[in-house]
């Protein structure tokens, strides 16, 4: 009885066996969006640094400069991630804008999906009374999709945060983040990154803001390109001269290293 079942169970294997191997997928980028291997990369340090300059002399004397850089080094196991972006204007002689960020982020995998961050920013915007805010935060992340072309990342943390405003008193205290970050490699040439950071509610009482920054880059020769970056940040509770939202668009010749 014994035999005739595993008789029968062979010759159910040998049957179902074409079917089995013909529903695997057969095309392997489709298989690493499937198992979201590890992160990948030789540890060489890869990134570029953009300038953007304006200036109008005559009816209208004004100055516009820009800078733009970003960093990343990869690794089987871990990543690390910096980036900055600075714009300063002036109108006759008087600062009208004084806007940038600076950021830093390492990031370790705790499985193949899974992964701990430390992240590290300041950020500077004299149009929403914010003279340095330094923000210390850690958290967990999963790798949604990781491919040579296409990577995309959710992740959720704590921070601690300090805040010298200009007018309003300074303030500091623990904020939680949610955010995603994602990158498309267009062509060989061409790439797009996206970030998106939300904290349901600021320290003191700047109630909830987000921060979304897009970056587009094209290689125009050998290591020189062109980037395009917009830079879209939200505050709820602002000063009664101020508003809420700010649009900032960086657009300059960058260099690759």
């Amino acid at each position: 009885m014994r035999e005739s079942i595993l008789t029968r169970a062979a010759v159910l294997a040998a049957c179902l066996a074409p079917l089995v191997a013909s529903a695997q997928p057969t095309d392997k980028d489709i298989g690493r969006y499937v198992r979201t291997p590890t992160l990948g990369g030789d540890g060489s340090w890869n990134g570029s640094l953009g300038l953007g300059f304006t200036l109008n002399r005559g009816n209208n004397n004004s100055t516009q400069g820009s800078l733009f850089g970003d960093a990343t080094r990869s690794r089987v196991q871990d990543r690390a991630v910096f980036r900055g972006l600075a714009i300063r204007n002036s109108n006759n002689g008087k600062t009208t804008d004084d806007n940038s960020n600076l950021g830093g982020r390492y990031e370790r995998n705790v499985t193949e999906s899974a992964f701990g961050y430390g992240d590290l920013l300041f950020e500077r915007d004299a149009r929403q009374d914010l003279e340095l805010r330094q923000s210390y935060s850690t958290g967990a992340g999963y790798r949604v999709f990781n491919t040579d072309r296409t990577q995309f990342n959710l992740y959720a943390g704590v921070a601690y945060v300090i805040e010298d405003n200009v007018v309003k008193p300074n303030e500091s205290g623990v904020e939680l983040q949610f955010g995603e970050d994602f990158a498309y490699a267009l062509t060989d040439s061409s790439k797009i990154t996206q970030r998106f950071i939300v904290v349901p509610k600021s320290v003191g009482q700047g109630g909830a803001r987000y921060a979304f920054q897009i970056d587009l880059s094209t290689k125009i020769v050998d290591k020189l390109g062109l980037q395009l970056s917009v830079l879209h940040k939200y505050r709820e509770n602002v000063l009664p001269n101020q508003k809420q939202s700010d649009l900032t668009v960086f657009t300059g010749v960058t260099a690759k290293f």
